[in-house]
């Protein structure tokens, strides 16, 4: 970390990073002198940015995103973007330092290498920050319109970055000892008696943050792949170092989540994915799940929900921008102590 940081919160993602956040490259020069932007160079930021090996990516996606990619210089003082306006570009930022100004008055700092605007291009919301350069640095810039006609164009490319972005958003949920922050539900499905056929089920997705853009359509067909699930307390929903099946939405009652070293213990309730954004990959396997009380929820077995996204980049839009929340939730409560949290 760089001299004068030392005082501030810093969080270290894991080296892989995640689309949307930090991409991890190293060992060349990835940015040309000017001149365009080379095969070569596209490929590269390809496997940092989605940690794929050579071969995994679709040949037209490099090539698409090749032909995309833009030379950017910055420099100290200069924005990136304001908060407010509408995303215009997505930046692939190397050996960078950027200040994200928070509505709350407290800042994010990103240093090194990161991708910058990615979940506002998919979403295609507002920022929610002002981008400032605090140091000159060299990017790669993509339009967000085009990075997100890529981004549902290329499924692969979608659930890779879903998938990392939960392992990012994993590793945040870690830092905290005590419990999470919570954002209230706005509204929340009041569960009926006797079991839930598919319209039960519906009426309870909608009211689950992560699919309020969905769309009906969407939802209808989640429900009609669910099935109701209910634990009574002490039993195990789902055990440790045991690969997940299923993503399980809690409509009634609430669950421990307990993992070990670092030790840690999360609380989840009614409308909450058990495990939080844990539950889409390995970082879900450290944890074990008790109910604490009788609980009553919704499964769907991971495998089907990405089959979905592929029907529908609906679902995978709208789980962006509930992942995205998610995120800007857990870094504004890690800035809060000193007014700044430092990602490096």
């Amino acid at each position: 970390m760089p001299d004068g940081t030392a005082q501030l919160a810093s969080v270290s993602l894991p080296p892989d990073g995640a689309i949307g956040d930090r991409t991890s490259i190293s060992g060349a020069n990835t940015f040309g002198s000017g001149g365009g932007t080379s095969g070569r160079v596209a490929r590269e930021l390809i496997l940092a940015g989605f940690g794929m090996q050579v071969g995994t990516v679709d040949a037209w996606v490099i090539d698409r995103l090749t032909s995309l990619l833009v030379d950017r210089v910055f420099h100290t003082g200069q924005l990136l973007y304001e908060r407010g306006s509408s995303p215009e570009h997505v930046f692939f930022m190397r050996g960078g330092q950027v200040r994200f100004d928070r509505p709350s008055g407290d800042t994010w700092t990103y240093l090194g290498n990161w991708l910058v605007g990615s979940y506002e291009a998919i979403v295609d919301m507002p920022y929610t920050s002002t981008a400032v350069a605090i140091a000159d640095f060299s990017a790669l810039s993509i339009r967000a319109t085009e990075w997100s006609a890529l981004m549902e164009d290329s499924m692969q490319l979608a659930r890779r970055a879903l998938m990392r972005t939960s392992k990012a958003i994993a590793a945040l949920e870690d830092r905290f000892v005590d419990a999470l922050p919570t954002r209230p539900n706005v509204a929340w499905w009041a569960p009926p008696a006797g079991a839930w056929g598919v319209v039960e089920r519906l009426a309870l997705l909608a009211d689950v943050r992560m699919f309020r853009g969905a769309g009906v359509q969407v939802l209808a067909d989640l429900a009609a792949v669910s099935r109701e699930v209910s634990y009574q307390p002490g039993e195990v929903v789902l055990k440790r170092h045991v690969p997940r099946d299923d993503l399980i939405i809690l409509a009634e009652g609430t669950v421990d989540a307990v993992r070990v070293n670092p030790d840690r213990v999360h609380p989840y309730g009614p409308g909450d994915l058990v495990c939080g954004a844990a539950a889409f990959g390995d970082p879900g396997l450290h944890w074990e799940v008790k109910a604490t009380t009788p609980v009553r929820g919704v499964a769907c077995a991971i495998d089907t929900w990405f089959d979905l996204m592929e029907e529908h980049y609906e679902l995978a839009r709208s789980t962006f921008c509930a992942l995205s929340d998610r995120r800007e939730a857990l870094l504004d409560q890690l800035a809060k102590p000193t007014g700044n949290v430092t990602l490096t």
